[in-house]
């Protein structure tokens, strides 16, 4: 069955966490897939009146997404960006220095670690329930099966001969062009949630943001052509990025499918079996300092926030195919299929790892043609806001932005009405039992892994409600007199 089990793993992983400014639910469910690739952190405390959050979706394996969870909050406290009180900067920079971490001698030590714990318990347990399934599976259903399995090495091996074949024909270019780049498994999504696909997120609010112009953004990369190779990563920098959120997705040529003998030709990297390097994760961090919350993203993990019943998007899905993102993916070398995926490979623009999609040593950072540059989009909190959704897009594909807002809120209305406490988890593993497939033979929507998060604002709503009718009070200091006047 590919990727996928013959039965689904529901076994639903939960935590409830809370403290004097907002609650926080968290479940994780594995599904269909072979393995767990999820990693998500919730950290109510994790600094003076400030809580993170995050999801982190791995393709290639969970390592990187691990360790993500494990490190970015640490690295995030020591960036200078936010010692010095800017958050969206120390987002940046921890971004950028945990993916530069992945590959120092350490890192790549313990990714290996993670790996080798995770993968020989997952291999020997999925390989027993495989035998276990095949040793009481009708016998016509067994044959499909291992049929499907030749034929699927049949192809494999046709493809390496062919690759051989073309080496032995001295077809290699020089280093910066013949270098042949992995093509990273990754999880099949459905485009959603970019600005032109508002209509499929249902009715959706976004956050403003601070957009550089064109024009602007044309005149600094021209300049940077004659700077030094050094990582570009501030504030604007993240906002130029920002502008992409614009742009409508350009649909591939139907060339793609006759160019594709060449996309390997393209690619200038070289290929690799190491972990970081053909593995990866998206990364949502969202912080809450105060009344503010400040949204860092790289991938299609999502972050809704529910503002008067309506979702506000605090992130974009990153898909090669976007304007923004092909354009950057072309000048590094790399090519978009018609399928949205990057030299026929990763179905993702930005990412933390994919370290064999960033190996031109005379680009930024965020200039290869995967990126971990994050968007930023920042809010400050209201009484309006309830709460929000932080997910892998194994939500996403299946129920939209506001869907998961409607679907969140009138839970949280039946359990209030029920009892004057929530239980948010329980909302998360209930959303996650409406989105799961019946089976495989769909589009994969429903059939991948899934982590939620729900945050609600009670707490700060209070406050905020409490701070609003002092300062009204202070203004209107006799508001019968007041009322009779507008009366009269």
């Amino acid at each position: 069955m590919g990727a996928y089990l013959n039965k689904p793993k529901t076994e639903i992983t939960s935590n409830d966490y809370s403290n004097d400014l907002m609650s926080c639910g968290a479940s994780a469910m594995q599904g269909w897939r072979v393995s767990m690739e999820d990693a998500h952190t919730c950290l109510m405390d994790f600094d003076s009146r400030t809580a993170l959050f995050g999801v982190f979706d791995g393709h290639g394996g969970s390592e990187v997404a691990i360790y993500a969870q494990k490190h970015l909050a640490e690295v995030l406290k020591t960036t200078d960006g936010y010692r010095s009180g800017n958050t969206k900067q120390g987002l940046i920079e921890a971004f950028f220095k945990l993916d530069e971490d992945l590959i120092t001698e350490e890192g790549l030590t313990e990714l290996k670690e993670i790996a080798g714990d995770k993968g020989e318990d997952s291999e020997n347990e999925n390989e027993a329930e495989l035998l276990a399934e095949e040793a009481n599976m009708p016998l016509i259903e067994l044959l499909e099966r291992l049929k499907s399995a030749a034929q699927n090495q049949i192809e494999s091996g046709s493809d390496d001969e062919e690759e051989d074949q073309e080496h032995e024909n001295g077809n290699d270019k020089d280093d910066d062009e013949n270098h042949n780049q992995d093509e990273s498994p990754s999880k099949e999504s459905k485009e959603n949630g970019n600005e032109s696909d508002s209509a499929k997120n249902g009715e959706t609010k976004e956050v403003e943001e601070n957009d550089e112009s064109d024009k602007e953004e044309e005149e600094e990369e021209e300049a940077d052509k004659n700077e030094d190779n050094e990582k570009g990563n501030n504030v604007d920098d993240a906002q130029e990025e920002d502008e992409h959120n614009n742009d409508e997705p350009e649909d591939d040529s139907d060339d793609d499918d006759d160019e594709d003998d060449d996309d390997d030709d393209n690619c200038p990297l070289m290929k690799s079996d190491e972990v970081g390097y053909d593995s990866g994760t998206t990364a949502i961090v969202a912080l809450v300092k105060d009344d503010t919350l400040t949204v860092a993203n790289v991938g299609d993990s999502r972050c809704v926030v529910c503002r008067n019943g309506i979702a506000l998007e605090m992130s974009i899905d990153h898909k090669p195919e976007d304007t923004k993102e092909l354009s950057r993916i072309e000048k590094a070398g790399g090519k978009v299929t018609g399928e949205g995926r990057v030299n026929g490979g990763l179905n993702l623009s930005r990412a933390l790892g994919d370290h064999s999609y960033k190996g031109r040593t005379e680009l930024k950072a965020e200039e290869q043609q995967i990126s971990a540059m994050p968007d930023i989009r920042q809010t400050q909190l209201t009484e309006a806001d309830e709460f929000m959704v932080i997910a892998c897009d194994g939500i996403w594909n299946v129920k939209n932005s506001q869907e998961v807002v409607d679907f969140v809120r009138k839970e949280l209305k039946e359990q209030r009405l029920k009892d004057d406490k929530v239980n948010l988890s329980a909302i998360c593993e209930k959303m996650f039992k409406e989105c799961l497939a019946p089976d495989t033979s769909g589009d994969g929507s429903g059939c991948d892994n899934m982590s939620c998060l729900i945050v609600t604002f009670d707490s700060i709503k209070a406050r905020l409600s409490g701070k609003r009718k002092s300062q009204d009070s202070s203004d209107n200091p006799n508001p019968d007199k007041k009322s009779r006047t507008s009366q009269d």
